[in-house]
């Protein structure tokens, strides 16, 4: 992808990897192209979210993943596997890769890159599902199934 469309990628939080990622990186001269961040105060985020066009997440599992729904009401284009929230938001509002498959990812990253139209689709339906599953839902769905499993007694 690195051909033929510009990008560049910043990963904010934390090394859990010990560096691995920034030699890769620097294996693969991308040195230039990603920026690795670190952990940053969480009022800071808007700032990440406004720098991006794309909120790439490849996770094996996955909770929630507010990150997901932040970056949604930001307006980014969600690409990701099919964990936390995004088997809910479905492929209306993101880009679903499959786990492990990094060639699949760069190739619906190429996609869409080249139709605005589905893009610009795909961002307002993940939007219009984050306004709508916000924290009082979470809260509202969470104490359905708490009083249902009290009422099993």
């Amino acid at each position: 992808m690195r051909r033929d469309i510009h990008a560049r990628l910043r990963i904010v939080g934390p090394d859990h990897l010990n560096g691995a990622l920034q030699r890769l990186a620097g294996e693969l001269g991308l040195q230039e192209e990603v920026e690795f961040v670190g952990p940053v105060p969480y009022p800071e985020m808007p700032s990440h979210y406004d720098w991006a066009d794309v909120f790439v997440l490849t996770s094996l599992s996955e909770g929630q993943c507010v990150g997901l729904a932040e970056a949604a009401m930001s307006g980014v284009l969600l690409v990701s596997t099919s964990v936390g929230c995004i088997p809910d938001v479905g492929d209306d509002g993101a880009v679903v890769v499959r786990m492990g498959d990094p060639a699949d990812i760069a190739e619906k990253i190429r996609a869409i890159v080249s139709d605005r139209e589905q893009w610009t689709k795909k961002v307002a339906s993940a939007r219009a599902w984050a306004e709508n599953h916000d924290f009082l839902w979470t809260v509202a769905r969470l104490s359905t199934v708490i009083e249902t499993a009290c009422s099993w007694r």
